[in-house]
């Protein structure tokens, strides 16, 4: 029996295939940015670095004549087009222009976006090292999808009542209970609504959001005396840091680890989109750029070092550069002097002269003995 014809439709940027034509249409505006707009644009790379964000409509942050420092960028919050004001701290971002993920995790957000778009509430765990981005994933999601964002920090709650409120004191009418912001970003459709760091607080704390989080969608809350439930659409991007290294976490729980039934592993970008990103975030010299990805890449891929720099190290890092310090002096004040005692020194070594020379004083993170007598 002859095998049935499928009709794939590749994508322009990258391998993927997609089996219909609009499907390679969402695929294509929310991996690659293409709106079907500036065909005559250069994406060779597409994949790599979002586009870039439309003029914002809010009032800009420094005035016109003011020159702005390259390597600060202030996230620009919008309100959605014909939307109600949204509460204080809910909020939509704008695209990062030089956010990255892989194409496995595109596709994913994806089919994450198009299952909010159909109501359904969803639960994401971001797990991977520190200074990898888990949390401006869910922020660049909201921005793709157009959704409003609030970001809740549970190492700042130490009562499970706490989540839904608290007493407050005014001079003119006295004591009140204030409802928390989390309340009113559970009933927004499709918030995103990102849980950073939930395995920081007490356990007690997360299990007030057991029915939250798994099929039931609502809770009676009796400080608030009414049921909540999460509205249609709303994403959960819960975004942790896991390790013996991480001091003041809490093993999760694995009744909530299984209600966040999809974990995406976030992992450190590729050489060249690291580079990019170093030189688009502080506007340091290409050359200082791709030595420190190159540096980077290289004692991550080493297991004898024991530590992988992060590309907020790496920021850090080129953000002295760009201030006039040399090289290996930025390194060593965001980098080397952050070691702990397990790190082979002498393996890290070898990577270090892709920044320069250096010596064993450099490594171990203090300043060269002078032996000379002052005079």
């Amino acid at each position: 029996m002859p095998r049935t014809q499928v009709n794939k439709y590749p994508c322009p940027y990258c391998p993927y295939e997609a089996w219909s034509e609009k499907d390679l249409e969402d695929h294509k505006r929310f991996a690659h940015g293409d709106t079907g707009q500036d065909q005559g644009e250069d994406k060779s790379e597409p994949q790599e670095v979002s586009p870039q964000p439309e003029p914002p409509k809010a009032v800009e942050v420094t005035p016109p004549t003011e020159e702005v420092s390259p390597q600060v960028e202030t996230a620009k919050l919008e309100k959605p087009e014909g939307e109600a004001e949204l509460p204080p701290g809910i909020f939509v971002p704008s695209p990062q222009p030089d956010f990255w993920v892989s194409e496995r995790v595109a596709r994913e957000l994806y089919i994450i976006g198009k299952l909010s778009d159909k109501g359904e509430a969803v639960n994401v765990k971001v797990l991977g090292p520190s200074g990898v981005g888990k949390t401006s994933l869910g922020w660049e999601f909201a921005a793709s999808f157009k959704r409003p964002c609030f970001e809740v920090h549970w190492g700042m709650y130490q009562e499970p009542s706490e989540v839904w409120g608290k007493d407050r004191l005014s001079m003119e009418t006295g004591t009140y209970y204030e409802q928390a912001r989390y309340v009113d970003a559970l009933q927004l459709p499709k918030c995103v609504i990102i849980l950073d760091e939930p395995n920081r607080c007490h356990p007690e704390v997360l299990n007030t959001n057991f029915a939250l989080w798994d099929w039931r969608r609502a809770a009676w809350v009796p400080d608030l005396r009414k049921m909540i439930r999460v509205a249609p659409g709303v994403v959960f991007f819960a975004c942790m840091n896991e390790g013996a290294e991480y001091i003041g976490t809490n093993p999760m729980d694995k009744a909530i680890r299984e209600r966040f039934g999809r974990t995406i592993r976030l992992t450190w970008p590729p050489m060249r989109v690291e580079t990019k990103i170093l030189l688009k975030r502080t506007g340091v010299d290409k050359e200082t750029a791709e030595k420190l990805a190159k540096f980077a890449r290289d004692v991550r891929r080493n297991p004898k070092v024991g530590c992988a720099p992060s590309t907020r190290q790496l920021l850090v890092a080129a953000q002295d550069v760009v201030e006039g310090l040399p090289i290996q002096e930025a390194v060593m004040y965001a980098i080397i002097n952050d070691l702990d005692e397990n790190t082979d020194r002498q393996a890290l070594l070898q990577h270090l002269q892709i920044i320069g020379s250096v010596d064993e004083a450099f490594v171990e993170g203090r300043e060269e003995e002078d032996d000379g007598d002052s005079t």
